[in-house]
């Protein structure tokens, strides 16, 4: 837990500047962290997308829907906002959505693909309204992002582009993450090492990583999977980077447990890929009500007791921080409470 408060580099504490707030909301089952898809829509077409997402696939909520939304989240509590999709910046008023969201009190935290940053205006506007980032760029070798999005395109160029517009605008850096989705041809030439050191030593940025899923289009991509042994050589090369230990997911458990998502049709999960955790949809009910009445099982409450975790990590060393990724046995075992079926530990 120590190792955990004394990061350097904030992103990988879970998204948040104040790691003894969440475990306070963790300790009382609270929600620190919503994660929004403020659109499903995304032009980048990653093969393995979760979240279906293509430039034509476009649902999203109603902008008075977000705000009030936004209202119920601050009034319950929440401290930030994840905005995530698709990709969040292809929404038209992603700006008035997200000075909302700021006026109200929150922090606005962006997963993006960084190519709309590419744009000068798009760019000031988003130094303004966000306080974190995260720029999803599996990999810098032109071969492999080919062959992770359909063939090459200037959209190669225009994200590398926007992570550094970024950096040279001043962006705090300790507020900035690169997020890989690891799949096998990352592997290929050990292709991630050079990723992880380009971000860590070039950048100065850290790497959050999530491993692959057979989830939505990955459903149709298995192949992708990497392997035990290559997802544990990835994420001990990263921690070493920052000396932080970890699972093979997102972030901490206390990340995890503080955060819930709501879909870009108002579906509300304490996970996207834990279909267990849905709970109701906002237009029907609104999500204070939602919260209120769901509340331990948007942040797993049961799971706070590892004995109720079934095999491994229910005794794993690192269960204090750790309690790998519900998602992964949801999919895979088809039960949220089995051990991660990817850890390596």
């Amino acid at each position: 837990m120590q190792r955990l408060k004394d990061a350097k580099n904030n992103v990988r504490r879970g998204w948040t500047r104040d790691l003894d707030d969440v475990i306070k909301y963790f300790n009382g089952s609270q929600i620190y962290t919503l994660e929004v898809k403020i659109t499903s829509s995304c032009v980048m077409n990653c093969l393995y997308c979760y979240a279906s997402s293509t430039k034509d696939s476009v649902q999203q909520m109603s902008t008075q829907t977000l705000c009030t939304l936004l209202d119920d989240a601050a009034d319950c509590g929440v401290q930030q906002i994840s905005w995530g999709g698709g990709e969040p910046l292809e929404r038209a008023d992603w700006r008035e959505v997200m000075a909302y969201a700021r006026d109200t009190g929150l922090r606005n935290l962006v997963m993006t693909n960084g190519m709309e940053l590419s744009d000068p205006g798009n760019l000031a506007d988003f130094m303004d309204l966000v306080e974190m980032v995260s720029v999803h760029i599996d990999t810098f070798d032109q071969g492999i992002w080919a062959r992770l999005h359909g063939g090459m395109s200037p959209r190669f160029d225009a994200q590398i582009q926007g992570l550094e517009g970024l950096i040279e605008s001043g962006f705090d850096r300790t507020d900035m993450a690169l997020y890989m989705t690891l799949t096998d041809p990352l592997f290929i030439a050990d292709d991630y090492l050079q990723t992880i050191d380009l971000a860590y030593d070039h950048y100065g940025i850290s790497v959050i990583m999530y491993p692959f899923r057979a989830f939505g289009f990955g459903k149709d991509v298995t192949d992708l999977n990497p392997t035990k042994e290559q997802m544990a050589r990835a994420y001990q090369y990263r921690n070493a980077k920052d000396g932080i230990p970890s699972g093979p997911g997102f972030g901490s458990k206390f990340y995890c447990s503080t955060s819930c998502h709501v879909g870009s049709g108002g579906e509300l999960f304490g996970c996207s890929m834990v279909l267990p955790s849905y709970v109701g949809n906002i237009h029907r009910i609104g999500f204070k009500d939602l919260y209120d009445r769901n509340s331990h099982t948007l942040t797993y409450h049961q799971l706070k007791d590892p004995s109720n975790i079934k095999g491994k990590c229910s005794s794993c060393a690192d269960n204090s921080f750790c309690w790998g990724c519900r998602g992964a046995s949801d999919i895979v075992c088809g039960d949220f409470t089995e051990s991660d079926p990817f850890c390596w530990k």
